[in-house]
């Protein structure tokens, strides 16, 4: 789906189920996660709501981008932006190739 800044976010599932009326997804199983911007995420449930451009989760996940890995207990996404739930790790790597 398209994000309100422009990007977008791709998900795959191996089950889920789409409530046509209310514009909204509930994916199940394996769930990934993937941001035009290099953020993956993997986890096991993902509610995405098509009306507002947000998806969020409740459950433990992983995850890496650009600047590192960080696993959560569920995530929020809105607006481009990710808000993961405590209890919460991050690991940033640097890239010394960066200037």
């Amino acid at each position: 789906f398209l994000t309100i800044d422009g990007g977008w976010v791709a998900v795959s599932s191996n089950e889920g189920t789409y409530y046509v009326e209310r514009k909204k997804l509930e994916l199940k199983g394996v769930v990934n996660v993937f941001h035009d911007e290099g953020h993956q995420i993997k986890t096991s449930g993902v509610k995405i709501d098509f009306n507002k451009s947000t998806a969020s989760s409740t459950q433990n996940l992983e995850g890496q981008g650009p600047l590192g890995n960080i696993a959560s207990k569920g995530f929020f996404f809105e607006g481009g932006k990710y808000f993961f739930k405590g209890p919460a790790s991050v690991s940033i790597t640097t890239n010394s190739t960066k200037k």
